[in-house]
């Protein structure tokens, strides 16, 4: 039987078919079809799952100390720090992590594009990030509500992580769940009680496909918190062990030293 990587939802009907042969047109048959697409995308799932209890299990004491050690030193001391962390998740859609920390440090070391449009268009285009007017239009937004109340972006007394991120979501053009939680990520990386799942760390919770739906999300990261809470890390670090484990890195510094004071 062919071997086939479930990555998109043409994978799983891949599979299908090979178990099945020749696919039966009539209504029973592709009643058939679909319950075996179902068996496997619900098995794939729980075989990942395993995976990811593997991940859990294997952390060290040393290598969660270190890292948390190191994180907490991000941890935002002010308004400034975390309207920049919003700009690093702003720079952070659609591109690499090279070309993240490039765009960013244009930004960072230049605040002239908070003056005028034209100039915030300029500098989008110097940063070499792509999809200059989604960034261009969720920086000016990011920047006249950081004007007017800073507080809008914090958690608030009544409120869980998960409810606050929900609250912020569409806040700022251009990010959805996973960049709203990845800014909450970058700000309280020992507090914040949620995880952004980019795609490679989708793929390890058992998505197949490209976007989640938002259900499908929260309850991928509800296995991570989950995972989170019994072992006794946070979500932002076990998710930067994960991802420097998927870079072959010893740590997260090759790319968030640009966010370090």
């Amino acid at each position: 039987m062919m071997k086939i990587e479930l990555r998109k939802s043409k994978d799983i009907k891949a599979l299908a078919q090979s178990r099945l042969g020749q696919l039966d047109e009539t209504p029973e048959g592709v009643t058939l079809f679909n319950e075996t697409c179902s068996a496997i995308r619900e098995a794939h799932g729980e075989a990942q799952l395993k995976e990811v209890d593997k991940f859990f299990k294997g952390l060290s004491l040393k290598q969660v100390k270190e890292n948390e050690k190191y994180w907490e030193t991000l941890t935002i001391d002010n308004d400034f720090d975390y309207f920049k962390r919003w700009m690093f998740a702003i720079m952070s859609v659609h591109t690499t992590w090279e070309s993240n920390v490039y765009a960013y440090k244009v930004f960072a070391n230049d605040f002239s594009w908070m003056a005028t449009k034209e100039r915030l268009a300029e500098m989008v285009r110097e940063a070499k990030c792509g999809i200059h007017h989604r960034r261009e239009v969720g920086f000016w937004q990011l920047a006249e509500k950081f004007r007017n109340d800073p507080t809008l972006f914090y958690k608030k007394n009544d409120e869980t992580w998960i409810e606050c991120r929900d609250r912020l979501i569409g806040e700022v053009f251009g990010l959805g769940i996973a960049k709203t939680t990845f800014a909450l990520n970058l700000s309280f990386p020992m507090e914040a009680e949620v995880c952004c799942l980019d795609i490679h760390l989708l793929r390890f919770l058992g998505y197949i496909g490209e976007s989640p739906s938002v259900t499908d999300y929260k309850r991928l990261e509800n296995e991570w918190l989950i995972r989170c809470e019994k072992y006794g890390v946070s979500a932002s670090v076990s998710r930067e062990i994960y991802w420097n484990k998927v870079q072959n890195r010893r740590n997260s510094r090759y790319w968030s030293y640009c966010i370090e004071k």
